[in-house]
């Protein structure tokens, strides 16, 4: 049984606390838990040494919040947030953390402070975060809280087949329609579906274009293009995978979605000089035949003028 309540009152806060040499690290949690509000700090600070490389970008400053799985905020079923505004002024928090973390299996807690950092690393990039971009969101914070965890040494073995296992149940279960993440679902059921699908199709494209190298070739190119559609996002994913990806997402029911292709770079550009083309190949007809020419010319003059020697008639000019 479940009892979810409402305080009367805040329930008092300590503050930890660490300085990088490029981020400040804050974590606030509820008297009594000070050995959970130390683990925080300790993967918080590998995830940020690790993000930063992966990214190429780096927070000043990132602040998680513990709460109490009151009603008002969202109880015991959301895991954490960040508010969609403190994304879109360039990611700068803080992270809420709920308590009831402490009761789920091994993983979930590390896993669920990654993927909140994640969404603070794409608004410095310049993901916003509306209805449109929130399967990227998503799907990225999903897909790199596991693969991050595992670089770190943290064992999420559970929690990721979980993800794998459920994902692709919801893709053979609706045919692999998933296009209605397009624009972010509001209900209960709609929107833990999405979160599967988001996670689903970030996974199938990272995975088969290298993991977390692809990762960083993605985050490369939003540093470049920042996106506030599903087809920038789209465009985004093609660039860093070197092909197409349009394809893909309208076979998964995406609309609107515009085609990538390569730009040619200068090393791959082909001149004339190693490739004939129709107008050289003219221009060796041309003079191939002014060649001929010249050369009946000359041979018939001599021609004429041997036979005017022979016969006499030479003139004189």
């Amino acid at each position: 049984m479940t009892i979810e309540f409402d305080l009367k009152e805040n329930v008092k806060e300590n503050i930890l606390q660490e300085k990088t040499p490029q981020t400040i690290i804050t974590v606030r949690y509820p008297v009594f838990y000070r050995n959970i509000a130390e683990n925080t700090l300790k993967t918080a600070i590998k995830s940020i040494q690790y993000l930063n490389n992966l990214t190429g970008v780096t927070p000043r400053n990132v602040t998680l919040v513990f709460y109490l799985p009151e009603k008002k905020m969202g109880g015991i079923y959301a895991l954490g947030f960040v508010l969609g505004e403190d994304v879109n002024a360039g990611g700068k928090g803080p992270i809420y953390l709920n308590l009831a973390l402490t009761r789920y299996a091994p993983g979930y807690m590390e896993t669920t402070i990654i993927h909140e950092l994640v969404h603070v690393y794409l608004g410095i990039v310049g993901v916003e975060a509306n209805d449109a971009t929130r399967w990227f969101h998503e799907g990225m914070a999903q897909y790199l809280s596991i693969k991050i965890a595992e670089a770190i040494g943290i064992n999420v073995s559970e929690y990721k087949n979980d993800m794998y296992n459920s994902s692709k149940a919801l893709y053979y279960y609706t045919g692999g329609k998933f296009g209605f993440i397009q624009k972010w679902p509001s209900d209960d059921v709609s929107e833990q579906e999405a979160y599967l699908a988001s996670f689903y199709i970030i996974a199938n494209i990272s995975d088969s274009h290298g993991g977390l190298s692809y990762a960083q070739r993605v985050f490369s190119e939003l540093r470049k293009h920042p996106v506030s559609t599903s087809s920038d996002i789209v465009i985004v994913l093609s660039q860093a995978a070197g092909r197409n990806l349009a394809p893909f997402f309208r076979s998964l029911g995406f609309s609107n979605i515009q085609d990538w292709s390569p730009t040619p770079s200068a090393g791959n550009t082909v001149t004339t000089k190693d490739t004939p083309t129709l107008s050289s190949y003219m221009s060796l007809i041309v003079a191939l035949g002014l060649s001929l020419l010249i050369f009946l010319v000359v041979y018939y003059g001599n021609f004429e003028i041997n036979q005017k020697l022979k016969m006499g008639i030479f003139e004189m000019l």
